[in-house]
């Protein structure tokens, strides 16, 4: 097999009937965990996950894998592989909403029990390693996992993030189970989860040995040059649409990238002991291999800038992996204290196991997210969207957040940032103020372009819930909006203020091209 230091295996008919039966009824509680929180939390969906969404029903349409059909193919979403099951979710039903929260409940489920059952392995060669101590383990990674709020999120935002921690989670227990067939396999198909993933294949020479020879190379070789060869035919691009819309680079990236780190840190916090995983009597060439690429996953932050979301979204799919490495690392490491005691080898895995309970308390509590079931901003696009689609049918709308309102109106859309736009992302400029991280994925501005394309609508995100008065101000956090704005004001845009009602106590601020005459609501 070739992998470095490849610890013994240890069969399931040698493990006690007690601890077979203790470990099933771990991952059933962590399977009710995740359906506790998705029953008091489903449908709290972000933004981007519309953007799936439309890109499905686009496909479903006959059309390509496009944003706006007559605009032509574009790369507008960060994993080819979610998007290709909900295009299989989309086989059976149109709600991709739920298809969207099956998926995710089903892939953290996933991720947590993969890494329960990997933490109670005895294949990482630990100092006294019994059935007590492994089970110890599971139980410690069950409750940093299965109560921390800010991660069980993920299960129900519409995105490809539980597939991401679920991928993290696969690819450590296809180390510890010394399965390099399937380590290649996973390494291969993880860019297709998120772009990140190919760190793990950069890395592969710190712990396979084979890694070192020409011929290994071969199936990674020919799987890149077919993606890049399938990206060309069907995008006219060889990177993601997405990488040139959010640039990054810049001194601000890398101050706001630290903040990203540090708050990531502080969420997960037990990723901080990972390293202790060097205390494991085997195995420690794995540990080097995850916390190398942990190491550069994290260090990416400060050229992208971390992201716009709360809740350390890009830093999630390393949580589940981290989280296992320092636990077992915890427990080897209180096994090598030289205690002459004789009852150590009792106490020290439940000093360990109380040590891990403080993180997992705090998360119970200070990321206790209420019960709710939606994102009052996504609700209000949501909104938005409906109306454009059934009193402007047909209408050209040029908007910044793109999702929901792209999938709910049906409407041919201008992204103001370029998220799905080629030439918003690769020929507009940067945008001159990135002083916080709301601006982060935002970062691109074109507006000569989007006005000759002569939207029929403008949203700015802006609204009230009452009518709005004559002297009351637009407010708007996004920079291309305030440049159409100044493009209005000074004359060099025909357009006039239309603020429509779209909902009950919902009045949004647009503005409409001055030879239409929309005879619908609105001034």
């Amino acid at each position: 097999m070739n992998l470095s230091n490849s610890p013994t295996t240890l069969t399931a008919s040698t493990m006690p009937p007690w601890y077979r039966w203790a470990l099933r009824g771990l991952v059933a509680l962590v399977w009710l965990a995740t359906l506790w929180f998705v029953l008091g939390h489903s449908y709290c969906l972000y933004d981007d996950a519309y953007i799936y969404f439309r890109f499905v029903e686009n496909l479903y349409s006959g059309c390509p894998l496009a944003y706006n059909c007559a605009d032509g193919p574009v790369e507008g979403f960060t994993s080819p592989l979610f998007f290709a099951l909900l295009s299989v979710g989309r086989l059976f039903t149109q709600d991709l909403e739920s298809v969207s929260q099956l998926l995710g409940a089903l892939f953290i489920g996933l991720a947590m029990n993969v890494a329960v059952l990997v933490a109670a392995s005895r294949r990482f060669g630990e100092v006294g390693g019994g059935p007590v101590q492994r089970l110890l383990r599971a139980v410690a990674v069950a409750l940093l996992l299965g109560v921390d709020h800010f991660f069980l999120l993920h299960s129900v935002i519409g995105l490809e993030t539980g597939l991401a921690a679920l991928w993290g989670a696969l690819i450590l227990w296809s180390c510890t189970a010394e399965k390099q067939p399937l380590l290649r396999t996973l390494a291969i198909a993880g860019i297709f989860v998120r772009p990140e993933f190919i760190l793990f294949i950069f890395a592969l020479p710190l712990f396979v040995q084979d890694a070192r020879k020409v011929r290994y190379w071969v199936p990674f070789v020919v799987a890149g040059a077919l993606t890049l060869t399938l990206r060309m035919l069907l995008f006219g691009d060889i990177l993601p649409n997405t990488f040139w819309a959010k640039s990054g680079g810049t001194a601000d990236h890398a101050r706001l990238g630290l903040i990203y780190i540090l708050d990531a840190l502080k969420d997960y916090p037990v990723a901080l002991l990972a390293p202790c995983a060097f205390f494991l009597s085997r195995g420690r060439r794995m540990v080097g291999y995850f916390l190398a690429v942990a190491l550069l996953w994290t260090l990416f932050f400060l050229r992208s800038g971390g992201d716009f979301f709360a809740y350390g979204r890009m830093f999630v799919p390393l949580v589940p992996p981290l989280t296992v490495l320092a636990a077992v690392g915890l427990f080897a490491a209180l096994g090598r204290i030289p205690v002459k005691w004789h009852r150590w080898s009792v106490a020290g895995p439940l000093v360990a196991l109380g040590l891990l309970l403080i993180p997992a308390v705090r998360a119970a509590v200070d990321h206790a997210i209420p019960e709710q079931h939606g994102m009052a901003r996504v609700g209000r696009w949501t909104q938005v969207g409906k109306y454009l689609g059934k009193v402007h049918p047909g209408a050209t709308v040029a908007v910044t957040p793109v999702g929901a309102i792209g999938y709910f109106s049906g409407a041919r859309i201008l992204d103001l940032v370029g998220l799905v736009d080629k030439t918003v992302a690769k020929e507009g400029g940067r945008i001159p103020d990135l002083s916080s991280k709301g601006k982060i994925g935002h970062e691109r501005v074109h507006t000569e372009y989007i006005l000759s394309q002569q939207p029929d609508i403008i949203v700015i995100d802006s609204w009230k819930n009452e009518e709005w008065g004559r002297g009351d101000q637009v407010f708007t956090q996004f920079y291309g909006e305030w440049q159409l704005i100044d493009a209005i004001q000074s004359g060099r845009a025909p357009y006039r203020p239309y603020i429509p009602q779209v909902g009950p106590d919902l009045h949004w601020f647009m503005f409409m091209r001055v030879e239409d005459d929309p005879k619908q609501e609105g001034r």
